[in-house]
């Protein structure tokens, strides 16, 4: 996937038998490479992913917080998509509907901190 396809509103298939999985897929490199942002890049699909599963579980306080420290670390660990293609695609990826219950608890917690 291109960095101006990323940037450009997530990630689309061309159908619906299309592999939804190629889009998600990571193959680790740990072990292949010593290069320090490969590595970081590594750590934060990681991060996404354990947030991820934090968040599908009704943790949004954990999850914000990994899912902002994989964004920090590198953005093209966070996978979106508005609907996702497969019920198997919530472990690897954020949705329209995951992402406004992390926005409305990040507002609720803002109000409740000012």
């Amino acid at each position: 996937m291109s960095r101006e396809h990323f940037f450009a509103g997530g990630i689309t298939f061309k159908g619906p038998d299309a592999d939804w999985r190629e889009a998600f897929h990571h193959e680790p490199l740990s072990g292949r490479t010593e290069d320090p942002l490969a590595l970081a890049f590594d750590n934060a699909v990681e991060l996404f992913r354990n947030g991820l599963k934090l968040a599908r579980q009704g943790d949004l306080d954990a999850a914000m917080d990994q899912i902002a420290t994989a964004l920090l670390l590198d953005v093209r660990s966070v996978k979106f998509c508005v609907t996702l293609p497969h019920p198997e695609a919530a472990n690897v990826a954020l949705d329209a509907a995951l992402i406004t219950q992390l926005l409305k608890k990040t507002q609720i917690a803002t109000r409740c901190c000012l």
